[in-house]
């Protein structure tokens, strides 16, 4: 029996609207710039402004970046017992990324799957 894959299921408007409510507050804990979640999230201002008022329509790489940016969480939390601690994390040095933050590394190019390999490697090992 065969189980389609995960990439191929277009989630719904609804959940694709939680997944974009959920995202822009855990950015928020973050304490990231408008400038810094555009950047992290590979959108313009215009399309956070929409996505804030509620006017949600993903594109396939945004779908992306918001279950990259939810993988990130996920680790997060079970990596630290205390939230604060995890939203703390992503602003401090470190020394798998050369000393850079993980959201120094997140503003990069492919920056995201970085972290979230990263992370999802500690979690493992």
């Amino acid at each position: 029996m065969s189980t389609p894959a995960a990439s191929t299921t277009k989630p719904t408007d609804a959940e694709s609207a939680a997944a974009v409510r959920a995202v822009l507050a855990l950015l928020e804990r973050w304490q990231l710039s408008d400038s810094q979640q555009c950047t992290v999230l590979g959108v313009g201002m215009d399309t956070l402004a929409e996505w804030r008022a509620g006017r949600v329509e993903l594109q396939p790489v945004d779908a992306r970046s918001l279950g990259l940016l939810l993988s990130i969480h996920r680790s997060l939390r079970m990596t630290f017992s205390e939230p604060a601690r995890g939203y703390a994390w992503v602003r401090r040095e470190n020394e798998a990324f050369a000393g850079m933050s993980a959201l120094d590394v997140m503003m990069e190019p492919a920056g995201l799957e970085r972290v979230a390999g990263y992370l999802a490697a500690e979690s493992v090992g």
